[in-house]
Protein backbone atom coordinates (compact mmCIF):
# COMPACT_ATOMS: atom_id res chain seq x y z
CA UNK A 1 0.00 0.00 0.00
CA UNK A 2 0.96 3.76 -0.38
CA UNK A 3 1.26 3.85 3.45
CA UNK A 4 4.02 1.32 3.45
CA UNK A 5 6.03 2.26 0.42
CA UNK A 6 6.22 5.98 2.40
CA UNK A 7 6.99 4.42 5.42
CA UNK A 8 10.59 3.25 3.79
CA UNK A 9 11.18 6.16 1.66
CA UNK A 10 9.63 9.17 3.84
CA UNK A 11 8.27 11.41 1.19
CA UNK A 12 8.17 10.77 -2.82
CA UNK A 13 6.73 12.56 -5.85
CA UNK A 14 3.27 12.09 -6.67
CA UNK A 15 4.11 10.86 -10.12
CA UNK A 16 6.64 7.98 -8.88
CA UNK A 17 4.17 7.11 -5.80
CA UNK A 18 1.24 6.66 -8.62
CA UNK A 19 4.04 4.45 -10.74
CA UNK A 20 5.31 2.36 -7.13
CA UNK A 21 1.32 1.87 -5.91
CA UNK A 22 0.52 0.47 -9.47
CA UNK A 23 3.54 -2.18 -9.18
CA UNK A 24 2.15 -3.41 -5.99
CA UNK A 25 -1.62 -3.11 -6.90
CA UNK A 26 -1.88 -3.98 -10.23
CA UNK A 27 -5.70 -2.78 -9.60
CA UNK A 28 -5.51 0.29 -8.27
CA UNK A 29 -5.65 2.04 -11.66
CA UNK A 30 -9.11 0.67 -12.52
CA UNK A 31 -10.41 1.13 -8.50
CA UNK A 32 -8.85 5.47 -9.12
CA UNK A 33 -11.47 5.13 -12.38
CA UNK A 34 -11.84 8.85 -13.27
CA UNK A 35 -10.19 10.52 -10.02
CA UNK A 36 -6.92 12.29 -9.75
CA UNK A 37 -4.74 10.91 -7.49
CA UNK A 38 -4.09 14.10 -5.54
CA UNK A 39 -7.55 13.91 -4.55
CA UNK A 40 -7.82 10.75 -3.76
CA UNK A 41 -4.93 11.84 -1.38
CA UNK A 42 -7.59 14.38 -0.17
CA UNK A 43 -10.21 11.85 1.53
CA UNK A 44 -7.37 10.99 3.87
CA UNK A 45 -5.69 13.99 5.23
CA UNK A 46 -5.07 12.04 8.69
CA UNK A 47 -2.97 9.83 6.86
CA UNK A 48 -1.08 11.35 3.74
CA UNK A 49 -0.03 15.18 3.04
CA UNK A 50 0.71 16.85 -0.15
CA UNK A 51 3.56 19.10 -0.25
CA UNK A 52 4.05 21.57 -3.07
CA UNK A 53 6.66 23.81 -3.93
CA UNK A 54 5.61 27.66 -3.80
CA UNK A 55 7.70 27.82 -6.82
CA UNK A 56 5.47 25.46 -8.41
CA UNK A 57 6.60 22.05 -10.06
CA UNK A 58 6.04 18.73 -9.27
CA UNK A 59 3.69 17.86 -5.36
CA UNK A 60 5.34 15.30 -3.38
CA UNK A 61 3.49 12.96 -1.06
CA UNK A 62 4.46 12.36 2.34
CA UNK A 63 3.18 10.44 5.51
CA UNK A 64 0.96 13.17 7.79
CA UNK A 65 2.90 13.88 11.08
Amino acid sequence: SLKTLLSGKGAMFTSTAVTELYKVEPNFKKDLGKMKFGDFLKLFPETFEIQTRASGGTSRVRLSS
